[in-house]
């Protein structure tokens, strides 16, 4: 009879165990998905912008370089970096919430190293657009100034026609 009672006891923690444990899941399910989701939406924006970044070349016309400055614009505008970093304190308020229950698959630490490498690559790629952004105003003024010139050579060498 002892036994038996041992065996039923150990038998009710171990029951009250996995309602915990299912209890838990429950409450972190949701968060988890949210979290996973907006993790990788981030996760597209910057590999999106690792391609365009990679396959940016110095434009040889005007028209070319207003499509480049538009792109660029609408990937690292004011308004996206206000999202991105929107995206990334849900991410951290749902690691808080996470972190408040049972998570079996993955520690906490490992969810906030991966946000934390997210923002990382984030910021890498909001400091290159930055640079990025550099370099096409200084391609606009040499087109400009490039433009200028020929507008002005090809008046010098009308009014020398017309002398003659």
């Amino acid at each position: 009879l002892k036994e038996m009672t041992v065996i039923k006891d150990k038998f009710v923690i171990a029951r009250n165990h996995i309602d915990a444990g299912i209890k838990a899941w429950d409450r972190i399910q949701s968060p988890l998905n949210e979290l996973e989701g907006l993790y990788e939406g981030v996760q597209a924006w910057c590999e999106e912008s690792e391609e365009i970044m990679e396959g940016f070349e110095d434009p040889n016309c005007g028209m070319v370089l207003e499509k480049i400055k538009t792109l660029h614009r609408n990937q690292f505008g004011e308004e996206v970096h206000k999202e991105l970093e929107n995206n990334i304190e849900r991410m951290k308020n749902l690691i808080n919430e996470i972190n408040q229950s049972l998570f079996g698959g993955m520690t906490s630490e490992q969810i906030n190293n991966r946000v934390v490498g997210l923002v990382k690559r984030v910021m890498n790629l909001k400091q290159n657009s930055k640079q990025w952004a550099n370099t096409l105003d200084e391609i606009e003024r040499k087109w400009d100034k490039d433009c200028v010139h020929n507008v002005i050579s090809s008046l010098e060498s009308f009014s020398l026609d017309k002398d003659d």
